[in-house]
């Protein structure tokens, strides 16, 4: 019997590197969010990848990970009209 890592279903893009991103991400124990951004870079400019539809889904879960973690925009010290991302000192699901 063969393994589902020695396959791939719904194109091919995957099997070009040498491990297959899922076991990766098990391996290395990368959680789903942080898995589907990397699912999606892998694959955005890949023959049956989405393009821009996939770097716009990858803006998106990256937007959707600063809200829910309560990442927050602060103006930059040194000028004003920048931002720098500050973590939210009160999120318990943040290590330091």
């Amino acid at each position: 019997m063969s393994s589902a890592l020695d396959r791939q279903v719904g194109g091919n893009y995957y099997k070009q590197y040498a491990i297959q991103p899922y076991e990766f991400f098990l391996k290395n124990h990368i959680p789903h969010h942080k898995a589907a951004i990397i699912r999606r870079i892998l694959r955005y400019d890949q023959s049956g990848g989405k393009g821009k539809e996939d770097l716009d889904k990858i803006t998106h879960e990256v937007e959707l990970i600063i809200e829910i973690e309560g990442w927050k925009s602060t103006p930059s010290p040194t000028n004003s009209s920048q931002a720098t991302l500050s973590p939210n000192p009160y999120n318990d699901t943040k290590k330091g």
